[in-house]
């Protein structure tokens, strides 16, 4: 765990993901991701807006073919149609 003047925290990283947990006396912010970008500094300016966001780092899009995908079904609605 870390601290940051009255905030405890604590963060993680793993297959992917990353997660970060802080509070202080009067409040708590909890931000998951689904990638392992940095992301503890979205969770210190949530309890502490003088705490400046960290700069975007600029990336270029990906586009995969659903076959380079080896069958396994992807899609941005929910639930999967037809079921």
């Amino acid at each position: 765990m870390g601290a940051y003047r009255d905030l405890v925290w604590h963060n993680g990283q793993t297959g992917g993901s990353h997660g970060f947990i802080g509070l202080d006396h009067a409040r708590h912010a909890v931000v998951l991701s689904n990638s392992v970008s940095f992301i503890d500094d979205i969770g210190v300016h949530l309890l502490d807006a003088r705490v400046e966001l960290a700069a975007v780092e600029e990336r270029e899009e990906l586009t995969l073919a659903p076959e380079v995908l080896g069958g396994m079904w992807a899609s941005t609605s929910w639930p999967r149609p037809g079921r």
